[in-house]
């Protein structure tokens, strides 16, 4: 075929580059232009922006040596409530003329809530052509929609970016250099988030869990360095404590938390109650994140683990329930994907509640700020309504909407999580031939997003013209996209995506790969390019050819650590000596004989499936070579091996077939 003239080429490529600057800009003009308009819509009233202008003054404070937490807002007991750091951040804001910093800050937060959207539905594995970034602009006028969106703006507070730094943190891989960083600094500009540090310990991510304690620790530090003498001090033993300096009746409607909810339902604050149902929320809230986690759903712990943080907190006004935002997105691309009514109608009772405020339903307390249905002058101008508690049942759950949107997602995700499932795995035929492929490559994966692509065009070059195969990838519990990247491959690619839910094990990701293959041979390689898909010919020939039934890939150089070096030779020792066999037995790459894997029966613990497979076709009378590689270092992502863990399961698995084969059980 001709080689396409350059110019095309040039424009083949510009033009995508085109499409994001432009993208890019409609963004940022729409983003001012909201402002302005949200600007003048606030406009009236000494109290619009009130938290901005705390802000702005407590800034300032710093700036010029007086305490920020005793410079009250002129016309209202209001002051910084938040740690010594934030105050800091806030120094060189106040730089700005605050008419200045009110644009300037409204168009932040218009960015920083389309940066929400794209970075979760890039996390729950949507990938977005450059197109689809002219729907930026869009999204600028759809977030106003969002009441607690619209009160973040009024009030001018920060919780849309601490939001966006939680998930930008988050939403990384698990491994990652520096993740963690984030959680910290966003519990040391606002205690909240601190309750991410637990969740990352509790799903025994500890790298990550003492990152983000040691960021928030060094956020604490430098506010003692930088701020005079005593003011950290006294903000980490009292202010911080003091959960009415906030504000000092808990029970207005306004306060969207268990507290709130719990002073309006007695008609004053109780704090034994109060302490008494927010632990075990907690407790409930934290374990059906876990849960969530442990079944490969991160992202969705991570929602619910912010919305278990603002039930939880003394305070939650409206606007902190921003993050409803993120949660509302996994909503829709879950109900789209699955179009089941529990997460369709989740995603439409949490629209409904965000959308059309029922809390501001109370007694005319609709005169709220709200995007569609109020005035400029906002809820102050009822202040008999802005303190009313409902005496009625429909007035106390309307006046709870939040609270009650917040249990209704945790009971979903409790569902999500405990659900009962029939054995088995979603599988998807996303390229399925008329004839059964000569070959099957089965690929067990997870978290692969970033190595895939590549996987697949060195399989198409080596394989494509020799023999006819599938790529079967077994996606297991993965959180960065791998499905998505699966199934986007398969347009260019025979790939069979096999789905699974949780996380149970590349040896079970292996028996749910070989059970929905059809090739005559099958050839199990990681996905991680360590072991090179270029030696697949050979092995495949040595197996075609009838020279063996299994081939093993030796790996003669090893480019990899010195622990997982020594860890791979003991392991080979120890295997030699109970079993005799002289092949690398943990290798990742093996071709397989469609016979034996009919004929063995595998029962996989954990990552200890190599040896049971050759040690049980060996003993079937079927013949085991190896074949000597180069093995690789990872190039992106980071391996999902514990050395400890595999160890012990290795040497429990030796010992015990080892047992198996001499009858002794």
């Amino acid at each position: 075929m001709a080689k396409p003239p350059t110019l095309s080429r040039s424009r083949a490529t510009l033009r995508p580059s085109w499409l994001a600057g432009i993208a890019v800009a409609a963004t940022l003009l729409t983003a001012v232009a909201v402002a302005l308009v949200v600007r003048a819509r606030v406009q009236t009233g000494p109290l619009t922006t009130a938290d901005l202008q705390v802000f702005w003054l407590s800034g300032n404070a710093i700036r010029t040596g007086h305490d920020p937490y005793l410079f009250w807002l002129p016309g209202a007991k209001m002051s910084l409530v938040y740690p010594p750091f934030a105050g800091l951040l806030m120094a060189p804001v106040s730089l700005i003329p605050l008419t200045v910093l009110r644009i300037v800050w409204f168009a932040g937060v218009i960015v920083a809530a389309q940066a929400i959207i794209w970075l979760t539905a890039r996390w729950a594995g949507v990938r977005f052509g450059r197109r689809w970034l002219l729907l930026s602009p869009v999204l600028g006028l759809v977030v106003l929609l969002v009441d607690p969106v619209w009160q973040e703006l009024w009030a001018g507070q920060v919780n849309v970016f601490i939001g966006l730094l939680v998930i930008a943190d988050l939403s990384r891989r698990d491994g990652a250099r520096g993740k963690g960083i984030g959680v910290g600094l966003a519990a040391g500009i606002k205690l909240t988030p601190g309750l991410f540090i637990l969740y990352l310990a509790l799903t025994r991510r500890y790298r990550a869990a003492v990152t983000a304690l040691v960021a928030f620790v060094t956020t604490v530090a430098v506010g003692f360095v930088a701020m005079p003498a005593g003011q950290a001090w006294r903000y980490w033993t009292d202010y911080a404590w003091d959960v009415d300096r906030m504000f000092s009746a808990p029970g207005v409607i306004f306060n969207q938390s268990l507290r709130g909810a719990v002073a309006r339902l007695l008609h004053h604050d109780s704090v034994a109650p109060w302490a008494v149902v927010v632990v075990v929320v907690a407790i409930a809230g934290l374990a059906v994140c876990v849960a969530l986690c442990r079944r490969g759903l991160d992202r969705e712990g991570v929602a619910l683990c912010g919305v278990t943080a603002l039930l939880v907190s003394p305070v939650s006004w409206v606007y902190h329930w921003v993050w409803l935002v993120p949660v509302l997105v996994l909503l829709v691309i879950g109900a789209v994907r699955s179009r089941s009514a529990g997460w369709i109608g989740l995603a439409v009772v949490t629209a409904a509640v965000v959308v059309l405020h029922p809390y501001t339903w109370i007694g005319g307390f609709s005169a709220m700020p709200s995007a569609l249905f109020a005035g400029s002058q906002g809820w102050w101008l009822s202040w008999t309504s802005y303190f009313a508690a409902p005496h009625d049942l429909g007035g106390q759950l309307l006046s709870d909407s939040l609270v009650l949107l917040g249990f209704v997602l945790l009971a979903g995700g409790a569902v999500l999580a405990w659900r009962r499932r029939l054995p088995g795995v979603a599988v998807t035929d996303i390229v399925r031939s008329a004839s059964d492929p000569e070959v099957s490559i089965v690929v067990p994966a997870r978290d692969e997003a970033e190595n895939l692509p590549a996987l697949a065009q060195r399989l198409r070059r080596t394989l494509a013209g020799r023999w006819s195969y599938e790529l079967v990838v077994v996606d297991d519990g993965s959180t960065d996209g791998t499905a998505a990247v699966a199934t986007e491959l398969g347009r260019e690619h025979p790939v069979v995506l096999v789905r699974r839910d949780g996380q149970h094990g590349k040896g079970q990701a292996l028996v749910a790969g070989f059970r929905h293959s059809r090739g005559g041979i099958v050839c199990m390689i990681d996905a991680d390019l360590q072991y090179p898909p270029e030696a697949i010919p050979a092995m495949v020939s040595l197996v075609g050819m009838r020279q063996a039934d299994v081939v093993v890939a030796n790996r003669m150089v090893h480019r990899t650590g010195l622990v997982r070096r020594g860890c791979s030779q003991l392991s080979y020792r120890l295997v030699q000596a109970l079993h005799g066999l002289n092949v690398d037995v943990q290798s990742g790459l093996k071709v397989i004989r469609r016979d034996v894997l009919e004929r063995v029966t595998l029962r996989p613990d954990g990552w200890a499936i190599d040896l049971e497979l050759l040690v049980r076709a060996r003993a079937n009378g079927f013949r085991i070579m190896a074949h000597d590689i180069r093995f690789e270092d990872r190039r992106h992502g980071h391996t999902k091996v514990r050395l400890g863990r595999a160890s012990w399961q290795i040497l429990r698995n030796a010992v015990a077939l080892k047992l198996t084969v001499a009858g002794v059980r």
